[in-house]
């Protein structure tokens, strides 16, 4: 698999100077469904990573962190790739940390962020009407528009390679000292997006 990048602008969104730190993971695609245990190492895995790059290794600091925001946007485009994307092809992860935001990138090997409609639809987060038959008994049709959209601050879909990138500013992911990350952003979103 061919490494990917979001786009310079986005870079420069999340990034001043040369502080952007990168890494991608595969995750192959089994016979079984993709469960909720897979979703939380991936996303635990994702703290982590996220926690040590702005420094928050204690458990003080790491409570800063907005976990249910977090997850709303990987955990939502890990999962909807995962039961999407074609079974034959691994989900390929990038994740962008710069000092001012983080972004997630996803690559099922599918066509659908291939699609220019797509692509616009997701960047304008103009709410998703039409769902895969074949998933409407196990999926509840909620966590684009609920989840990924009102979480992300920018959404671009590199409709060349087919690849979702997510980004979330490190102001919106990670509260004020002496605060808790959850319960912080709850209140400032007005009990939004979550």
């Amino acid at each position: 698999m061919e490494l990917f990048k979001p786009s310079k602008k986005t870079l420069e969104i999340i990034c001043e100077g040369d502080e952007l730190a990168s890494g991608y993971e595969n995750y192959k695609r089994g016979s079984h469904r993709f469960n909720e245990e897979n979703v939380t190492n991936f996303i635990k895995k994702l703290y982590c990573s996220i926690s040590e790059f702005y420094k928050m290794n204690s458990p003080e600091k790491q409570s800063r962190l907005a976990k249910q925001k977090i997850f709303n946007v990987s955990g939502e485009a890990f999962k909807n790739c995962y039961h999407h994307g074609p079974k034959n092809k691994e989900v390929f992860f990038g994740l962008f940390l710069g000092n001012r935001g983080v972004c997630y990138g996803f690559n099922d090997g599918g066509d659908y962020f291939k699609n220019e409609k797509i692509k616009k639809q997701y960047e304008n987060k103009i709410e998703i009407t039409a769902f895969d038959k074949k998933t409407l008994k196990e999926n509840f049709q909620c966590g684009i528009n609920e989840l990924l959209f009102p979480n992300s601050d920018i959404i671009e879909v590199d409709s060349k390679k087919g690849i979702l990138y997510c980004v979330q500013f490190k102001e919106n992911i990670i509260a004020p000292e002496g605060e808790k990350g959850d319960s912080y952003f709850f209140k400032k979103d007005g009990g939004k997006g979550y």
